[in-house]
Formats: structure tokens, sequence, C-alpha cells
């Protein structure tokens, strides 16, 4: 599921992220682990953003599926960047012209935090 990205709120980001966006299944891992590193470290995530992504255990971004549904479903919420598994990519072509142009879409191979 593509979900916003959390503002820094260390007392309400778990309840925000699980109660209000739904987040369920390995598409939601790259969303999970970014509201556990904001928590954790205190740094804001932006408000603007959406993501998804399946992730290993050792942080590779692996591909999802309903990439269309998930990028149109994140313009329609007001997200102006999304960041997508990086061998999704291909599947932008999907989306509506409209809808790319308006996003800034950003590849992500890998979850570090640094």
């Amino acid at each position: 599921m593509l979900v916003s990205a959390l503002a820094c709120s260390n007392t309400d980001v778990f309840h925000r992220l699980i109660h209000h966006h739904q987040i369920q299944g390995p598409s939601a891992g790259v969303a999970i682990a970014t509201a556990l590193v904001s928590a954790f470290t205190g740094r804001c995530a932006r408000r603007d953003t959406a993501m998804t992504g399946e992730i290993t255990l050792r942080g590779a971004v692996l591909p999802v599926g309903g990439i269309k549904d998930k990028v149109l479903g994140a313009h329609r919420a007001g997200a102006t960047r999304v960041l997508l598994p990086g061998s999704n990519m291909k599947d932008l072509s999907d989306v509506p012209d409209e809808v790319r142009q308006a996003l800034t879409v950003v590849p992500v191979h890998s979850v570090r935090v640094q």
C-alpha cells in the first residue's frame, strides 16, 4: 500500500501509521521502515511524500504490484513526491501522463540509515 510519509510526532507516529493509513502487507516495508527511523531519530519524514516497496532483512527494496493504482492514489491524496522500488520504474508507463508530470518519482533500491 502506498502511504503518505508522516510528519514528525513521536507520540502519535505509530497511531497515524497503523490506524489512519491502514498499512498491510509487504508493500508497506519502506513506509514502516521510514516511520521507525523517523520515530527513533526524531527526524521528520516529508509530508508530501508517498512510498511503497517490500524490503529484505538486508535492506534491499523489492518490486511490488499495483503501481498504477498506488501512484494514482498518492496523487489523489495530494502527494507530490513518490518513492518507488527501482525495479518498478517501468510500470510508470501505465500511469497517465498528466499524473506522472505532476509527481517527482524517486527510484529506491535499498533502505539504509546514514
